[in-house]
């Protein structure tokens, strides 16, 4: 079980460094829906994991318009959840 919580962490936290950068990262991780695999881990129990994951989820909006659209999208869902 320690070791799955480390490997959470470890994911938000890796994508939140790869998303710190405009460039191929953000074409891969768009690729991947990474939206989709964040999105959940903002009601996650581990705070850390809800901040990198918000962390993770600005850095890619920042970057990408496609992405910014998907926070706000499905009556803004992931909105609701970052608030």
């Amino acid at each position: 079980f320690e070791d799955y919580q480390k490997s959470r962490i470890m994911f938000v936290q890796t994508i939140a460094e790869l998303a710190r950068k405009k460039g191929d990262h953000i074409k891969s991780l768009k690729s991947f829906k990474v939206m989709d695999l964040l999105s959940p881990l903002l009601n996650d129990p581990v705070a850390s994991i809800k901040q990198s994951a918000a962390l993770a989820i600005g850095r890619l909006s920042k970057h990408d318009i496609e992405l910014a659209n998907k926070v706000v999208e499905d009556n803004g869902r992931i909105i609701k959840l970052l608030l």
